[in-house]
């Protein structure tokens, strides 16, 4: 079976029959890709145990990938040959039996108090050109601190999602591609309510609940990453 071939359907079904997020689709083929280009493999079957082995090992001798990433490459590709072996395109998962290496046991690092209410200062008091740059900057990372938003469930989120009424926030396809309802403490209602309504007053009428300076869209991810790395930079403490 051809490799690509494969790659193309089992990504199709991903999709259309479990739903996956493009991000992790993305992720999928991307692996298989790696892997493909690694051992030139024209067909699903070029892909033995002994090859598997070579491309793990080269990963992290040479390339220095990191436990976690060489677990990651790991999870995805044993997906992919579970998924051939079940359509019958290999007898066996040639990722089996793969010794996994050790990886080290972190909590996240997480804000303290101090630093969250000082991240909230700088994006509030900064000297911004447009005063509706201060409030949606201020809502986006005191929704981030108070509501525990992840950045994509953030720059998802529709006007409808956010009742200030009874304070809560209805996240769409959040980790694990679940739904959930998130209740909203008062202080983060009222910077939500005011944000509001800057956002009324340049009348912006797109479905996004944050949105773009200049244009009528939605705040784009590459815009969040412009603005995270604006405010590291603002922070004289980080």
């Amino acid at each position: 079976m051809d490799i690509i071939t494969a790659l193309d359907t089992f990504c199709d079904y991903l999709k259309y029959m479990r739903g996956y997020s493009p991000d992790t689709i993305k992720r999928y083929r991307m692996t298989v890709r790696l892997l493909q280009r690694y051992l030139y493999a024209h067909a699903v079957e070029d892909c033995t145990s002994t090859k598997i082995r070579e491309f793990f090992y080269h990963g992290r001798q040479e390339l220095h990938w990191a436990p976690n990433s060489f677990i990651t490459y790991h999870k995805s590709l044993a997906v992919f040959f579970r998924w051939c072996v079940q359509r019958g395109y290999l007898q066996s998962n040639p990722t089996d039996d793969m010794e996994m290496p050790k990886t080290e046991k972190k909590l996240p690092p997480k804000l303290t108090k101090q630093e969250a209410l000082r991240l909230l200062e700088i994006a509030y008091n900064f000297p911004y050109p447009y005063t509706f740059q201060r409030f949606r900057n201020y809502a986006i990372f005191a929704t981030f601190i108070y509501a525990g938003l992840r950045k994509k469930e953030l720059l998802n989120l529709k006007i409808m999602d956010v009742d200030l009424v009874n304070q809560s926030i209805f996240v769409r396809q959040g980790k694990g591609s679940k739904d959930r309802v998130v209740p909203i403490c008062s202080t983060l209602s009222g910077i939500l309510s005011r944000y509001l309504e800057q956002r009324s007053r340049l009348n912006k009428t797109c479905l996004e609940f944050f949105t773009s300076l200049n244009r009528n869209m939605g705040f784009t991810e590459t815009g969040m990453k412009r603005l995270i790395e604006f405010m590291k930079c603002q922070d004289p403490q980080n």
